[in-house]
């Protein structure tokens, strides 16, 4: 389907998970040690109703947790997550947002007279 991609920033580990339902149910996805980048595929199962994508991440060995805005998952579309933390685990200057991988119009490109 699709994938994301973490770039961590920081010193600490984290713990990803997607927040499946408005519920709250949640699966972890991984975890990325401090000041790397990990990629996880996406599954339909990953994703809220809507194709809505949704993160929790944790910095391990603190309390704090942070919950990302949701974006929407389709074809041709990757999430990336760019997670900053203090030494504390705040995650709150964490952001999530797409970039587009594929002309997912099908519009074939121009050519050439």
């Amino acid at each position: 389907m699709s994938s994301l991609v973490v770039r961590n920033r920081g010193f600490l580990d984290v713990n990803v998970y997607s927040v499946q339902s408005l519920g709250g149910a949640q699966a972890r996805l991984g975890t990325v040690v401090g000041a790397s980048t990990a990629t996880f595929p996406l599954h339909a199962h990953d994703l809220q109703p809507g194709g809505l994508l949704l993160l929790r991440i944790h910095a391990i060995g603190s309390r704090q947790w942070w919950t990302s805005p949701s974006v929407s998952i389709g074809d041709g579309v990757m999430a990336v997550l760019d997670v900053n933390t203090d030494m504390f685990g705040d995650c709150s200057t964490s952001s999530l947002h797409t970039i587009l991988t594929s002309d997912s119009t099908g519009t074939p490109p121009p050519t050439d007279p």
